[in-house]
């Protein structure tokens, strides 16, 4: 898995952003440092501000330091440059629940599927009563 793939699928299972957040993201909607988070505009055009773990801020500290494909301004961009579509982000998933399927017995038993998937780290973080980005106010 590259280093690009890697990162926005840990953002999008650490944070709980949805794909239309993800891919609008720019390299300026992160801030790391102390209070790291990423900015993004949800639903209703609604601005979010979401924390990121220390996990995915090492993760995003390693993806911005590679070179910039083609002067790209979108914090992970497709092999021309411009934003990746939702259908690029699905298809990253599906291909790597593939390969999870193939590889890992107890991942296979979980009848895991892309679309269950992206909501099974969120609902855990909700369990244990971690505040979910589309019910943040803000930081």
């Amino acid at each position: 898995m590259g280093r690009r793939d890697y990162t926005l699928l840990l953002l999008a299972a650490q944070t709980g952003l949805r794909v239309s957040e993800i891919i609008d993201l720019d390299r300026d909607s992160v801030m790391l440092g102390h209070g790291a988070h990423v900015r993004s505009v949800g639903k209703g055009r609604k601005e979010r501000s979401t924390p990121l773990t220390k996990v995915a801020q090492q993760a995003l500290r390693d993806w911005l330091d590679e070179p910039r494909k083609r002067g790209a301004t979108a914090l992970f961009p497709n092999s021309h440059g411009g934003k990746l579509s939702a259908d690029g982000v699905q298809a990253l998933l599906n291909k790597y629940v593939a390969k999870a399927l193939e590889h890992c017995v107890t991942f296979a038993r979980s009848g895991c599927r892309p679309m269950s998937c992206a909501t099974i780290y969120p609902a855990r973080l909700c369990r244990v009563g971690r505040m979910m980005p589309h019910d943040s106010k803000g930081l």
